[in-house]
């Protein structure tokens, strides 16, 4: 009956009222939780939790802040073994809210130079005020970035590629390599196989076959424009932008494939 709804959403395009009529329900439904644990940490500045659904499809605070404590972790784990630079600059590509950048300080070199960018003028709002360490930038949907070339020895792009076409992931995974110095690393994640499971059967099918599956009914770069690929797909994205490319499956951790990009290729002259 879910997909059914899901389907007919999509196929006329009423998905995102769909979608803000259940934020509405959900941010009223938090306010007292949500101002609990406001007061429970005095010396955190929190987002709106309308912009906490719209990232993570829930507008619960405490939900938002622990698991992006898990992701930081999980993200700064791969930059340290990646072999991090002296003084590294470190982008966080779709910050959003700045769920993984609130808590990536504590986990890395102190001495990094953190920033971020993000098309959502509220989220660079409230990063800008409430991260005043991070260097918050407004970037566009599709490429260019707002930085010149090798700007950064390692990036970071938590759920920015579940929300593509391929045609957009592809001009994407070329801009991060253009952004990342050449010993730079990128850290990346996907819909997999887990996330997968929940297509109907004929997307579950091309999934499996290794083509991109994308869920639209809605704009590009929006939580309900979904997208997913298995291994090969991801690949085929990624190599030609990457000598180096290293997958690492959805796990117990995280709900979604970790891609670690390395080696950028760059354009012949």
């Amino acid at each position: 009956m879910r997909r059914a709804l899901l389907r007919f959403l999509r196929a006329t395009h009423l998905i995102q009222f769909a979608d803000r009529t259940v934020a509405m329900r959900a941010v009223a439904g938090n306010a007292r939780r949500n101002e609990a644990y406001r007061a429970a940490h005095p010396d955190r500045t929190f987002p709106d939790p309308a912009l906490v659904f719209e990232t993570i499809g829930e507008a619960d605070l405490e939900v938002f802040d622990s698991g992006g404590a898990i992701i930081a972790r999980l993200g700064a784990d791969h930059l340290n073994a990646a072999g991090l630079p002296p003084n590294p600059r470190i982008l966080d590509w779709g910050a959003g809210a700045g769920r993984l950048l609130a808590h990536l300080p504590a986990l890395i070199a102190p001495d990094a130079r953190l920033s971020g960018c993000d098309p959502n003028p509220r989220a660079v709002a409230h990063v800008t005020r409430a991260l005043p360490f991070v260097a918050m930038r407004r970037s566009e949907n599709a490429p260019p970035a707002p930085y010149p070339a090798a700007s950064f020895d390692a990036i970071t792009g938590v759920s920015i590629f579940t929300h593509f076409s391929e045609t957009h992931a592809r001009t994407w995974s070329g801009e991060l390599a253009r952004l990342l110095s050449d010993d730079g690393a990128a850290i990346v994640t996907s819909h997999g196989a887990i996330a997968a499971a929940r297509l109907p059967a004929d997307k579950h099918a091309a999934f499996d076959a290794g083509a991109y599956v994308a869920l639209g009914g809605a704009p590009e770069g929006s939580r309900t424009y979904v997208s997913y690929f298995n291994e090969a797909a991801g690949r085929r994205l990624f190599e030609p932008h990457f000598a180096d490319v290293a997958f690492h499956p959805t796990s117990a951790i995280f709900n979604q494939d970790l891609w670690v990009l390395r080696a950028p290729r760059r354009p012949s002259a």
